[in-house]
């Protein structure tokens, strides 16, 4: 729990959004309860949990369509619980019925509110309901630089480079502007750079235990699928934006900043559970003790250095 709050309360891009006038801050607030109460729905199908992961949702469709990345996820999550209603042959009939109920309830909540906001601006603007302002094509698109970032790229230039071509490398952008928008911060190339490195660490943990998760066949379990897929369907959909519209700033990370909440939980769980399992590992518990304290450091770390990027920030 302390790590997750830890990169809550000092991640830039939280403060960077509380400073800002726009929508992405409103939307985040929504796409967090949403994701609250799916999970809690998920463990607990009862009606109030429905009807407030539906408010929550049609809430955040509303404030801004990059929501929209957190329905594969819903969908998922309704489809695993349908599906888990069978398994009870005696109940099954009757959870069948209770699940279409429920299901009912939540598009009639969730779908007239965005809806009739997306459909006045059809009606008015001639505006589609997928409409993205298009800027024009300022990067050369390929699967090398989509997947792909050299080293030397990354660790080189600690802020992304300037103007709408930016940075041609998907990850390079994204983690960095996970750290620093797309700006520069002239003099704070060493903090920048050791939050990159870090952040770096915290995102192969994070692979990690996804690798883990599903070679262990245990996506389906504990709803390890509902934080795995909250961290890779926004990336996946953000990556295809990139083909649609090749600009820097369609890579930048507050369009995925909600993944933040399945980062947060998945260090936090790491520490935890290596933590807990150490006893019970025979000739391994310096070891697992050691990866418990090298995760409780690199998020410390992070978090000292974003508290001292934050406050330098005042001077720009």
């Amino acid at each position: 729990m302390a790590v997750a709050l830890s990169l809550f309360c000092f991640h830039p891009s939280l403060i960077f959004l509380s400073a800002k006038i726009n929508n992405d801050n409103t939307c985040f607030f929504f796409m967090s309860l949403t994701i609250y109460f799916t999970l809690r729905w998920a463990t607990d199908h009862t009606l109030v949990n429905i009807i407030f992961a539906a408010a929550s949702f049609s809430l955040a469709l509303l404030t801004k369509m990059t929501a929209i990345s957190l329905l594969p996820v819903i969908g998922v999550v309704f489809a695993v619980s349908f599906f888990n209603s069978f398994k009870n042959e005696r109940t099954g009939f009757k959870n069948f019925i209770h699940y279409l109920n429920q299901f009912a309830i939540y598009f009639i909540i969730l779908i007239p509110l965005p809806l009739a906001y997306y459909l006045r601006n059809y009606m008015m603007f001639d505006q589609p309901l997928n409409y993205i302002l298009d800027i024009g094509r300022h990067i050369n698109t390929t699967l090398s630089n989509l997947f792909f970032t050299p080293p030397g790229v990354y660790f080189a230039k600690p802020f992304n480079y300037s103007g709408l071509g930016g940075s041609p490398y998907f990850w390079d952008f994204l983690l960095k502007s996970a750290n620093a928008g797309e700006w520069t911060f002239n003099g704070l190339e060493t903090v920048m750079l050791g939050m990159n490195i870090l952040n770096l660490l915290m995102f192969a943990i994070c692979i990690i235990y996804i690798l883990i998760i599903i070679l262990k066949f245990k996506f389906f379990k504990n709803y390890h699928y509902l934080i795995i897929l909250n961290l890779i369907v926004p990336v996946i959909l953000l990556m295809s934006v990139r083909f649609s519209h090749p600009v820097s700033c369609s890579q930048d990370f507050r369009y995925v900043v909600q993944i933040l909440i399945p980062a947060g939980y998945i260090l936090g769980f790491c520490a935890d559970h290596l933590m807990r399992l150490a006893p019970s590992l025979a000739g391994m518990q310096k070891t697992s003790r050691f990866l418990t304290g090298g995760i409780i450091f690199i998020v410390m770390a992070y978090c000292f250095l974003a508290s001292v990027f934050i406050f330098n920030m005042r001077f720009y």
